[in-house]
């Protein structure tokens, strides 16, 4: 009954401070809207919603306002032959004129020939078109290949937020493991200087040798080293996961007192099944899968006609003028129809069908992929739950022995050796212990995002 009491507090003890509700998720929401990198896949999914509403507009008439005035000088002189036309003509006419009516009229004039320049000297053209696409199949195919493509941004961008999520919660981790295993150090650094102190005052009385002393300095030294790897590691960790915020990267970190560690509650069937549903990568390669379907209508109904509507109305003449004697107006109904293209369609349906043909094969292979990944994943996270209530085990175990050690030792029962060996166990077992529990943790929260078990609405 004692031993099952001390074990119950030792789990108590153990578990305290760690819960997965409270300032760890005001930071992920934080982080969900300051994050950069996230912040640029928010762009590329909004310019892909841009580039949509591009594909719509084709659908809709252009109207364009043209206008143009031309100043012109030489090019080509059109030659109208009117002399050769009219001055036999004329010339008959004079001649009657002579004869029958004694010059009563007067002669016709001989004409010369005329000269017109092609270029008008000045012109002006100013119209209104409208151009309105009546038939065009290309225009829908391509309208349904941005939406779909539009589709796999957003699916990207639920991926990486997972991602994120994650790395925020790991981050987290990281960063209080480096802040308990500092405080293991700073602990071990007062035993270790208080062995020195008890070493230094039995070498005054001459119960020891220097040699005691000497190696209860190393032992101090050793320590020191270690703290200092200690504090670097801290302040990396602090640093990364400031950058996933976008804070400042030496901003102090609120330590969440509410965290604990609960067991396994997980069933890896489900999980591979939520992963299948839900992974954004697969929502992908679909999408894209769809976009390739589009893409092969799109090269077959290529080969019917496109009809086109075309209208102007405007102004046209030698000067600059708006009037109804200038104004013109014209409609048109332009139809395009490739009779022949060397086969290019069929090529092009082909193409695209292999393309859907590799993106079939990538999703089974991502299928496969996605399930390895939980169960690489679950049996991780799973293993190191155990781990961590025997690396509790050795830490009692640990101090028990070194209790029992300290005490031999402070009455010359036990030598430096023993003690010492003692005491790096005791710090040994304590700090797997702290890396059992955070390790604990960081891989549950990879298991939870490759089994797709996180909301990203925080």
């Amino acid at each position: 009954m004692k031993k099952r009491t001390v074990f119950l507090l030792l789990i108590t003890l153990t578990l305290k401070g760690f819960s997965q509700k409270g300032v760890l998720n005001d930071y992920i929401r934080i982080g969900l809207e300051n994050n950069l990198s996230l912040q640029q896949k928010q762009a590329g999914y909004v310019k892909s919603q841009e580039t949509l509403k591009e594909s719509k507009g084709v659908f809709l008439p252009n109207i364009s306002l043209d206008a143009r005035y031309t100043k012109a000088e030489g090019g080509r002189i059109i030659e109208i032959p009117i002399d050769q036309m009219l001055n036999p003509v004329y010339q008959n006419l004079n001649l009657i004129n002579h004869q029958l009516y004694g010059n009563l009229f007067p002669d016709y004039p001989m004409l010369d020939p005329q000269y017109i320049n092609f270029l008008r000297p000045t012109e002006h053209e100013t119209k209104v078109r409208v151009v309105q696409p009546i038939l065009n199949s290309q225009i829908l195919f391509n309208h349904r290949i941005k939406k779909e493509l539009s589709n796999a941004e957003k699916a990207e961008l639920d991926r990486y937020k997972r991602q994120l999520i994650a790395e925020i919660e790991m981050a987290y981790y990281q960063y209080l493991q480096s802040l308990e295993y500092e405080k293991l150090l700073t602990e071990t650094e007062r035993l270790v200087q208080e062995n020195l102190r008890v070493n230094r005052k039995l070498l005054e009385n001459d119960k020891i040798t220097i040699d005691n002393v000497y190696r209860a300095e190393t032992e101090v030294q050793k320590i020191k080293k270690l703290q200092i790897n200690a504090l670097k590691a801290k302040n990396l960790s602090r640093a990364s996961f400031n950058f996933l915020l976008n804070f400042p990267l030496d901003s102090s970190i609120t330590v969440d007192s509410m965290l604990f560690v609960t067991a396994p509650a997980y069933d890896l069937g489900e999980a591979q099944k939520s992963s299948l549903a839900y992974r954004e990568e697969l929502t992908i390669l679909n999408y894209y899968s769809l976009a390739s379907d589009e893409s092969i209508k799109l090269n077959r109904f290529n080969m019917l006609p496109t009809i086109t509507g075309v209208i102007d109305y405007g102004y046209q003449g030698e000067k600059y003028k708006f009037s109804s004697d200038y104004d013109f107006f014209m409609a048109s109904v332009i139809l395009k129809w490739d009779l022949f293209k060397g086969f290019q369609n069929k090529h092009k349906v082909e193409q695209s069908k292999i393309d859907r043909n590799i993106l079939s094969l990538k999703t089974s292979e991502l299928e496969n992929q996605l399930n390895l990944e939980v169960i690489n994943a679950y049996y991780e996270f799973e293993a190191a739950y155990k781990e961590i209530a025997i690396a509790e085990l050795e830490v009692n175990a640990c101090k028990k022995t070194y209790d029992i050690i300290e005490k031999k030792y402070g009455i010359g029962q036990a030598s430096m050796i023993e003690y010492i060996d003692a005491r790096t166990s005791y710090t040994s077992a304590r700090h797997n212990f702290i890396l059992s529990k955070y390790g604990y943790l960081i891989k549950k929260a990879s298991f939870e995002k490759v089994a797709c078990l996180k909301d990203l609405n925080y």
